[in-house]
């Protein structure tokens, strides 16, 4: 399985003005590139659309193929290959290139789908968005650090409280491999953005055993399992409401403060403070979804389940509206995201081997024209 673990780097004092340069020029060019590669394989698409009748054939039987001879006939070249093109013509290493070129293409059909039926828009890279590059442009790959092209760069650990140490000393040994992995800067710190192929977690599952999440808007979880009769509540709906209204008190405190405070010069510096509330309900609904997705799995393990079962509808917001509770359906919106959930279930369930039914409703997907 892939996953991405984010480690903060900094580069050896005797070459940090020439990293940051190095890094600077990237950082104003990756995300144009990235664009115009996106936005050549969409082009692309829409003259194979024109003169193609394969393409026509393929999209009325629900079969796109990416490969199309189409290309290679009229343009001499395979549909992926345009992307490479469009990054030729940029004076920048090759591996970086071709890094870049393999992620817009994977991007691209990832969300070809979603596009072609109106539930995403084409894709917009922007300003700081990550800077792609090939595994080999990484060196002496160490603890401490590793060499990146003619760069020393050193690993920032910190507390470590996510286990990156670990991490790469476990990439060191050969436990996990290294993919190709990216750079973005983040504020003022550059972060190592790196993608590991991790062996799957080997645990004795039953496969007649099976756990159910009720994903409604509810609040606690409901968990049942085929095993007993137990009922599970996960969460604390108390410990939520509380945290929501603290914040809110304190940020409309702060907003009372600034009343008397002027626009123009400085008006931004001044709201600086006003801003950090927003990045804090993000953490505490990022952290509060980490909490309750790890009980599932934990309790998932103990019980030995093979299959997660996630039910329930988005309709049951219609319950809320119904009672005239105005306030308790912001409160789930703002902090309840039943997305974040099923994403962090599918991707911890596979980490253990387990297998995820997602059954859950959600009836605006079926309204969209």
């Amino acid at each position: 399985m892939i996953i991405t673990k984010k480690i903060q780097v900094l580069p050896e004092e005797s070459c940090k003005e020439d990293f940051y340069n190095f890094f600077r020029e990237l950082d104003k060019i990756v995300y144009r590139i990235k664009n115009r590669c996106m936005q050549t394989y969409w082009f692309g698409d829409a003259c194979e659309q024109v003169f193609s009748d394969k393409f026509k054939e393929e999209v009325k039987n629900g079969k796109k193929s990416f490969d199309s001879e189409w290309y290679q006939k009229n343009l001499g070249t395979s549909k992926q290959n345009l992307g490479y093109r469009v990054t030729s013509e940029y004076d920048i290493a090759s591996h970086i290139r071709t890094a870049i070129s393999n992620t817009v293409w994977q991007d691209y059909k990832n969300d070809y789908k979603d596009v072609m039926f109106g539930k995403k828009s084409i894709r917009n890279y922007r300003y700081g968005c990550p800077i792609p590059f090939k595994k080999s442009c990484i060196n002496k790959f160490r603890e401490e650090g590793f060499l990146f092209f003619k760069f020393n760069m050193i690993f920032a650990y910190g507390v470590d409280k996510s286990g990156n140490r670990k991490t790469i000393q476990q990439v060191i040994d050969g436990t996990f491999k290294m993919c190709d992995s990216a750079f973005r800067k983040v504020g003022k710190k550059v972060f190592l953005y790196l993608v590991l192929d991790v062996p799957e977690k080997n645990h004795a599952l039953a496969e007649d055993v099976s756990l159910t999440v009720d994903l409604s808007f509810k609040y606690p979880l409901y968990i049942t399992n085929s095993k007993n009769s137990e009922r599970l509540e996960i969460g604390n709906i108390q410990y939520l409401q509380k945290l929501r209204m603290q914040l809110k008190e304190r940020y409309e405190r702060f907003q009372s403060s600034l009343s008397l405070c002027k626009g123009g010069k400085g008006r931004k510096k001044k709201l600086k403070a006003l801003g950090t509330f927003e990045e804090k309900e993000k953490n505490i609904a990022k952290t509060l979804t980490h909490q309750v997705t790890a009980e599932i799995i934990k309790k998932a393990l103990k019980l030995q389940a093979k299959t997660i079962y996630l039910t329930g509808e988005k309709n049951d917001i219609a319950e809320i509206n119904s009672e005239g509770n105005e306030e308790r359906k912001k409160f789930i919106h703002r902090f309840w995201g039943y997305h974040q959930i099923i994403s962090q279930i599918k991707y911890k369930a596979n980490l253990n081997g387990m297998m995820v039914i997602d059954n859950f409703k959600n009836p605006d997907a079926k309204n969209q024209d």
